[in-house]
């Protein structure tokens, strides 16, 4: 009986160590589960962090094209200000200088029609009076 007793003790020592190695593979597959879900979790979060991480960029993105569309139409409003304001200096000076040429040739008829009436008179006062030298009769062409 003491070999059935020893098997026994032994069956029932390797019964205690089969249960605690149970025990054992239960409590690591629950950690593995724990730590499979925490793993999901972490996906989950890392995919929403790269989500708006890949938001943020893209908004940063346009954000620049908007500041450089809006320094692109400053520097252009600048540079077509510049070029009205170089346009109306131009224009300004060549009406400036129609304005001299315009008062000189004012002036130029003034002188002329004064001339002219000078000597309208003169040959007035000449046919009336017999321009004295009128030896060929120039009178007579005006008569």
């Amino acid at each position: 009986m003491s070999y059935l007793e020893d098997k026994f003790r032994q069956n029932e020592a390797e019964l205690a160590h089969w249960e605690y190695f149970e025990s054992e593979y239960h409590s690591e597959v629950q950690k593995e589960q724990s730590m499979l879900k925490q793993l999901r979790e972490l996906n989950v979060a890392l995919d929403e962090q790269s989500r708006r991480i890949h938001e943020t960029e893209t908004q940063s993105e346009r954000l620049a094209r908007d500041i450089h569309l809006q320094e692109n139409r400053k520097n252009g409003m600048r540079h077509t200000q510049n070029n009205v304001e170089q346009s109306l200096g131009q224009i300004r000076t060549q009406l400036n200088t129609v304005q001299h040429q315009g008062s000189e040739l004012s002036s130029s008829v003034g002188e002329t029609e004064k001339a002219l009436k000078m000597a309208d008179e003169l040959l007035q006062s000449c046919i009336q009076e017999r321009c004295p030298g009128d030896k060929d009769g120039i009178t007579s062409l005006w008569s």
